[in-house]
């Protein structure tokens, strides 16, 4: 060889319309979680008995998240709490489906959708937990159980998400 040295070229490729464009995709959705009001309504109560006057799934999560002085109802959250405390992971998860996506790995909506599903198993968890104020002896001997917010399960399954196209 006479003293010639190798020569190293690097193409580099301006994705930068590609980024944005991907970004604005995933932009186009909101995950939302909680009760939806639609479609919600309890038609027996506790009891199994039916109800002349119902009460939504979602007007009864209010209340049990806002509590009632009226009926002695305390404070017992557990959809915002559930997403506060695990904040950083959502996050995280944000992240990796933006990354995802940048490398068309996934599709943005797929991903989130998975996302929602885990969000609403870590709520639905909440129900019945030590977290919650717990139950008053009257009202263990009424229903039969200590775990709060589960009588019929109605409401813990009522917890869903949705991704919803913004346009």
């Amino acid at each position: 060889m006479s003293g010639k040295k190798a020569v190293t070229i690097k193409v580099r490729k301006d994705r930068l319309r590609e980024i944005k464009k991907k970004l604005k995709e995933l932009e186009k959705y909101d995950l939302l979680v909680g009760v939806p009001q639609e479609k919600s309504e309890r038609k027996k109560n506790v009891q199994g008995e039916e109800v002349s006057e119902p009460i939504t799934n979602a007007e009864l999560m209010f209340i049990h998240s806002n509590g009632s002085p009226a009926r002695n109802i305390p404070k017992r959250p557990t959809i915002e709490p559930t997403i506060k405390e695990n904040q950083k992971t959502i996050s995280e998860k944000f992240k990796k489906i933006a990354q995802s996506m940048l490398n068309n790995k996934s599709d943005g909506k797929a991903e989130l959708e998975k996302l929602g599903i885990w969000v609403v198993n870590k709520i639905k968890a909440k129900f019945g937990s030590e977290e919650l104020i717990p139950l008053k002896e009257a009202t263990i001997k009424a229903k039969g159980s200590d775990r709060p917010l589960i009588d019929t399960g109605q409401l813990r399954n009522s917890v869903t998400y949705i991704v919803r196209n913004k346009q």
